[in-house]
């Protein structure tokens, strides 16, 4: 009978193996014995020379209760919480498939060494756990508050270009959103003019659509705290007047709907929405010219520039002001249908006074966007009353206007709206009046007009 082969016991086994009274096969991270059975492989933090090691984590209170004596860590190999550095973890991650396997070891399964880092993760988050929660709140993302985060940047980068090609385009990427996070009125304002925006860029048609019913979420918010802070007479100036001309844009950049299309003109709609501005900078302006918007309300035509060698409006255009006859204050029917009094002819003047300044100020300063708009900001109330009334004269002048906005025709919220106009107006004029007065500005809404491009300065 052969001699018995003498037993050689050895002490630094895994502690999950020294608890189960198992022989370990001692590979590092994890044992054959952890791996087959999915358990949690700890070593003490003592290793013998030439064997690679990692810090155990502290044994559970069920585990150490479950312990037997002969499973304790002796003095010099206290068990001691794992390092929680991700690079000691990654240091460990030695393939088993490269270890010497035992001699008496027959197992021939693989450690992935992402799985072993998956499991020291594991015990990570475990201990982790069974300390004192961090005071900090958890951070919880909603789809609806990624959606928003996604608008925020998208506005950051790409819309805030598409609102002015002034040098106030760097006040509405910096300071706006900052004003808006601050605010949420503003904020409102900002996401519906922006999902509007997306939506225009997408050629799917249901991504197009999510994105229009979320604007329009926004919108109907920002309405709603609008009207509430005017109300109120709040002191952010500067939220109420980002507010209020966001709601603009967003107005101006929706299609009307059927039945208004066939009454009233699109860029005539952009009207009210405009003027509402206008009455909250006259309420609030001096707050916004001193604050971080200053420079949005400074753009636009200030005094008048002389005719000279640019596109100019036609003399002819001042006959449009005469009263007929001439010296009476009394109201005439011209042979055009049109009661043209005193009153009516110096409306006329008023309105061709203005689009002249606003006119040669866009021709020769760069094209604009806050001066052309200034031209239906500044309108008196009576010429918007001939117009909503389809006088002839009224509508030859605004027609002359489209031209500004033919130009400006890459912006998105812009896009469209001077032809459209121009076709309905054109419908409610006779022969008479498209043949003498129409063929010049059609020629330039209707016709091949090199049009300006979003982008930057």
């Amino acid at each position: 009978m052969p001699p018995k082969r003498r037993h050689t016991k050895s002490r630094n086994g895994c502690m999950t193996c020294r608890r189960r009274r198992v022989k370990c096969d001692e590979i590092r991270p994890i044992c054959t014995n952890c791996t087959r059975r999915e358990l949690d492989c700890m070593y003490a933090a003592y290793c013998p020379p030439g064997r690679p090691g990692i810090s155990c984590a502290r044994s559970s209170p069920s585990a150490s209760s479950s312990s037997s004596p002969s499973s304790t860590c002796p003095p010099s190999q206290a068990v001691v919480p794992r390092p929680r550095a991700l690079p000691l973890l990654l240091q460990c991650q030695t393939p088993a498939s490269t270890k010497p396997r035992k001699s008496g070891s027959t197992s021939s399964s693989v450690v992935d060494p992402l799985t072993a880092l998956a499991k020291q993760l594991d015990s990570i988050l475990l201990g982790t756990q069974s300390k004192t929660p961090s005071p900090l709140p958890r951070i919880s993302l909603s789809r609806k508050d990624l959606d928003n985060l996604s608008l925020l940047h998208h506005f950051t980068i790409e819309t805030h270009r598409s609102l002015t090609n002034e040098g106030a385009v760097e006040v509405f990427r910096t300071k706006l959103p900052r004003i808006a996070l601050q605010n949420e009125l503003t904020m409102h304002a900002l996401l519906a003019v922006t999902a509007l925006h997306l939506s225009s860029t997408l050629e799917a048609p249901l991504a197009a659509s999510r994105y229009q019913i979320i604007a329009a979420g926004h919108y109907d918010r920002a309405l709603s705290s609008l009207r509430t802070a005017i109300l109120e007479r709040s002191q952010n100036g500067d939220a109420i007047f980002a507010a209020s001309t966001m709601i603009a844009v967003h107005g101006i950049a929706c299609q009307v709907s059927p039945s208004e299309s066939n009454h009233v003109p699109r860029v005539v709609n952009w009207i009210p929405l405009l003027k509402g501005v206008y009455a909250i900078l006259q309420e609030w302006g001096e707050r916004v010219s001193q604050g971080e918007l200053g420079p949005v309300i400074h753009q636009g035509a200030t005094k008048p520039i002389e005719d000279g060698d640019f596109l100019t409006l036609p003399a002819s255009l001042l006959d449009l002001a005469l009263e007929t006859p001439p010296t009476s204050s009394v109201a005439h029917d011209s042979d055009d249908g049109e009661v043209v009094d005193a009153v009516a002819a110096k409306v006329y003047r008023d309105v061709l006074g203005l689009l002249r300044v606003v006119w040669n100020h866009f021709w020769t300063t760069g094209h604009s966007i806050a001066t052309s708009i200034q031209f239906l900001v500044l309108l008196p109330e009576e010429y918007i009353h001939y117009l909503r009334q389809d006088r002839p004269r009224a509508l030859v002048i605004f027609c002359y206007f489209l031209c500004t906005l033919k130009k400006l025709d890459g912006y998105w919220w812009i896009k469209g709206s001077a032809q459209e106009t121009f076709v309905k107006m054109e419908r409610k004029l006779n022969i008479r009046w498209r043949e003498r007065w129409l063929k010049w500005p059609k020629g330039i809404i209707m016709g091949d007009c090199e049009v300006i491009e979003e982008g930057p300065l």
